[in-house]
């Protein structure tokens, strides 16, 4: 299964940038994470790797990823209109696979 969130919507035009400095930062950790379960996970699954392959080889993807032991990879996007194009464009080329956009929950650290 493939999932493709889409970290902001960008009504605006700005879609990451809009979140400045700390938005980029993030996104700049994130980039530099691993899952130590996805190499196991291909081993296991090669269809995995396709699935990553086809979320990183879309041109507005940020980053993909797989989820814990591999249920869903996903794509990290600058908003949500492109995450819609990349998630039709796969659709396309795999039309067994489900895919879907969703949003991410932005949540402040020091919420209470």
């Amino acid at each position: 299964h493939t999932a493709l969130p889409d970290p902001h919507l960008c009504a605006d035009g700005a879609g990451l940038a809009r979140g400045g400095a700390a938005a980029s930062e993030n996104l700049h950790s994130i980039r530099l994470m691993s899952n130590d379960l996805t190499r196991a996970a291909i081993a296991l699954l090669p269809e995995i790797q396709t699935m990553l392959d086809a979320l990183a080889s879309q041109p507005s993807c940020q980053y993909a990823r797989m989820t814990g032991s591999g249920s869903v990879c996903f794509g990290v996007f600058q908003c949500a209109a492109e995450a819609k194009i990349a998630q039709q464009n796969i659709a396309l080329q795999h039309p067994k696979w489900w895919t879907n956009t969703a949003s991410t929950a932005v949540v402040s650290a020091y919420a209470t």
